[in-house]
């Protein structure tokens, strides 16, 4: 019997030392943003010819119900958000807004951004048109995922460096890079 257990040893060890090595590489790995995660499923237009807030909510809601299977769906998805902008604009200051409204029967959240090249008025309490626009739709009644996700983007877009390169990106792949180098940023800051 001893013989046994000696011989399992070896193979103990070095399971202990896989295991120990994915752990650690687990940790390395930085976590990513839901914000980052939505973005890359959903969609980026950037200076898409919208003039006014309900010419771009009824444009990237339209293009988040092709993404969700739901095209027809598309006026009913922006007359959801344009019912939220009634209560209340949307637009958090320094030229960024963000739109949302829950959809019955959406299979999850989704994200939509524009950059504009010309603001559009969101009712922002500094009085800024906006140029950078984060459409949010979410499932009904998902109260604490829709706060997590809306936190999310204020704590990266409260960063005036992460806002410029947005204004500056050239493609949508450099959007999504912004993005994620920002989180990143925020993970090794919290880690020092």
């Amino acid at each position: 019997m001893r013989h046994g257990v000696l011989l399992l040893l070896p193979g103990i060890a070095v399971l202990v030392a896989v295991l120990v090595a994915v752990f650690v590489r687990a940790r390395r790995r930085r976590p990513s943003s839901p914000v980052v995660e939505m973005l890359r499923a959903g969609e980026i237009l950037l200076d898409p010819p919208c003039l006014t807030r309900d010419e771009l909510i009824a444009t990237l809601t339209a293009v988040l119900a092709v993404r969700a299977g739901r095209p027809d769906d598309a006026a009913s998805f922006a007359a959801l958000v344009r019912e939220r902008e009634a209560l209340a604009g949307t637009g958090v200051g320094d030229g960024v807004a963000i739109p949302h409204g829950e959809v019955p029967g959406l299979g999850g959240p989704m994200l939509a951004f524009a950059r504009l090249a010309a603001g559009v008025d969101f009712d922002a309490p500094d009085g800024e048109r906006v140029r950078l626009v984060f459409l949010l739709l979410m499932p009904a009644r998902e109260y604490d995922r829709q706060l997590e996700i809306l936190s999310a983007m204020a704590r990266l877009l409260i960063r005036p460096e992460l806002r410029r390169g947005l204004l500056a990106a050239r493609a949508p792949s450099e959007v999504v890079t912004l993005l994620d180098g920002a989180v990143r940023g925020a993970v090794r800051g919290q880690e020092r």
